[in-house]
């Protein structure tokens, strides 16, 4: 049984206490860029604690890392990817199941020291971020089995506002959505690449 176009959208959750689920949207500039530009969007729901959790963490050649955290959003409602809370407003809407997804963001971030572990404890100097991005599918659905997730090869295309930059990207990624027990994050740190030249960030 494959994953459906439902599945696209959030599930009912299972019994167990630690059952979560989790979208992830990551991005990278083509290698023969002159200019590194890459970078991951993490929404995770974990609906037996009545909150949610937002990452986006953005890498631009030449600045250092920017991190937005919330470890307590609200849980959107209606079925919604929409987050708003003080500071952060994100939405993922997926336009055609299994084929565009819509990512904004508009909030106010901390660049950080590189290689620093993404935690509620960082220090950085506060900057403004954006993200106004699609995600179009560029090969087969990897996975897809039930209960479980999968994942989507992209193009990416959009702007990507760091500060006082507005950045156009035109470029490649992956996005993925996964949803069972034990699917939240614990603890995040950039450790490897899902595809040449792509950030991920591994859960532990």
């Amino acid at each position: 049984m494959e994953a459906t176009p439902a599945d696209e959208h959030p599930h009912p959750p299972g019994d167990e206490a630690d059952w979560a689920e989790s979208w992830a949207f990551d991005f990278a500039t083509p290698r023969r860029e002159a200019r590194e530009l890459r970078g991951l969007v993490r929404v995770t729901l974990l609906p037996h604690r009545s909150l949610g959790r937002y990452l986006a963490y953005i890498l631009v050649e030449g600045r250092p890392p920017v991190v937005v955290l919330d470890d307590e959003v609200p849980i959107p409602r209606n079925g919604s990817l929409e987050i708003r809370t003080e500071g952060l407003w994100a939405d993922h809407v997926v336009e055609e199941p299994f084929d565009h997804v819509s990512v904004g963001l508009e909030a106010f971030g901390l660049a950080v020291e590189a290689d620093e572990p993404v935690s509620a404890d960082m220090w950085g100097d506060r900057v403004a971020v954006g993200l106004d991005l699609g995600w179009e599918t560029d090969g087969a659905v990897q996975g897809g089995e039930p209960d479980s997730g999968y994942a989507l090869p992209c193009v990416v295309v959009g702007e990507v506002l760091v500060g006082d930059e507005r950045i156009q990207l035109d470029g490649h990624g992956w996005r993925s959505h996964r949803w069972g027990a034990g699917q939240g994050v614990k603890r995040i740190q950039s450790t490897a690449t899902v595809a040449p030249g792509v950030a991920a960030w591994a859960v532990r």
